[in-house]
């Protein structure tokens, strides 16, 4: 059976690939539902393009005058549960940003309580255009894994001026039941669950 967050994140991915991007854009305006660029405003200052194309999901270029708090990509999945031992994964074609490093993180709101999940593998740029496939397995001490929320995977940028070519972009979930996992156990990743 398919995850929801998959289903929710395929459909927000396939609107996207048929959206008429805006050439430029604000901080936290849908670019289609659930899929937005947000950046400091108060503190930092930077301007983005977007463009498509045939086998082109966005290519951004950011030009920062003056580096923001923070800057990221959002991709929203959902609402869902995910389970310890459950593994998330997004595999990414991408060009571009080859000396950047994109932390991922899944950010959670649920009662009106928000907290991240920092994913075990970071998005690494390229030259040349590839597949990088980032994994997680989800522990019982994660904040999205505690009960069922609001999640949205977050894509930290750089906060200097960058370009990015984003392909195509899946996002995947192998559940516990199945045994797999994205690194070997610890005795730690055994904690809270009696």
């Amino acid at each position: 059976m398919t995850h929801p967050s998959e289903q929710f994140a395929a459909q927000t991915i396939a609107a996207l690939r048929e959206a008429s991007l805006p050439e430029r854009l604000e901080t936290d305006a849908p670019i289609v539902p659930g899929v937005y660029f947000s950046w400091d405003t108060s503190g930092g200052e930077a301007a983005l393009k977007l463009t498509s194309g045939p086998g082109l999901l966005v290519r951004v270029e950011a030009r920062v005058a003056k580096p923001p708090r923070w800057f990221s990509f959002n991709l929203s999945l959902g609402k869902a549960l995910f389970a310890p031992g459950d593994v998330l994964g997004m595999a990414v074609e991408l060009e571009g940003g080859a000396a950047e490093d994109f932390p991922l993180v899944i950010r959670s709101t649920r009662n009106g309580e928000i907290g991240d999940t920092v994913l075990q593998d970071s998005l690494k740029g390229a030259e040349d255009r590839v597949v990088r496939t980032v994994l997680h397995t989800v522990d019982a001490a994660d904040f999205l894994s505690r009960e069922p929320a609001f999640h949205t995977l977050v894509m930290r940028l750089p906060k200097r001026d960058f370009a990015l070519a984003i392909r195509d972009l899946r996002f995947f979930v192998l559940p516990a039941a199945r045994g797999q996992r994205s690194q070997p156990a610890t005795l730690s990743s055994f904690g809270g669950q009696a």
